[in-house]
């Protein structure tokens, strides 16, 4: 039996912060706000491919952007970020994400939901 056949994909997540001055100009944050910013970062989100455009990636963001509600209330985090591989940047732009910095010789772009 193949240890793949239960599951559909997976999402990973870990804390983390953004620096205000790396969003204030994209997200008009505020400038009485000096701190940095608590996030949730997406580190990780895999549909396996026989099952891509059924759906499963929406229901995995749905769990990451309730995640982030929960920790708002928690831990005062006020975003959900990704750096998101560039296959990926249309389908994180379907959730609200905006693009913000790639960094040279990265193949990643740094995405910011708020």
């Amino acid at each position: 039996m193949d240890d793949n056949e239960n599951f559909l994909g997976y999402i990973s997540v870990s804390v983390a912060t953004i620096e205000r001055n790396t969003i204030e100009d994209e997200l008009n944050i505020s400038s009485s706000i000096k701190y940095s910013i608590p996030a949730v970062k997406i580190t990780r989100l895999c549909v396996f491919d026989d099952l891509c455009n059924k759906g499963i990636g929406s229901i995995l963001m749905t769990f990451a952007n309730i995640l982030a509600v929960v920790q708002q209330k928690t831990v005062g985090c006020r975003a959900l970020i990704v750096d998101s591989k560039s296959e990926a940047i249309e389908f994180y732009k379907r959730f609200g994400f905006i693009e913000i910095d790639k960094e040279e010789n990265s193949e990643t772009m740094f995405m910011v939901l708020i």
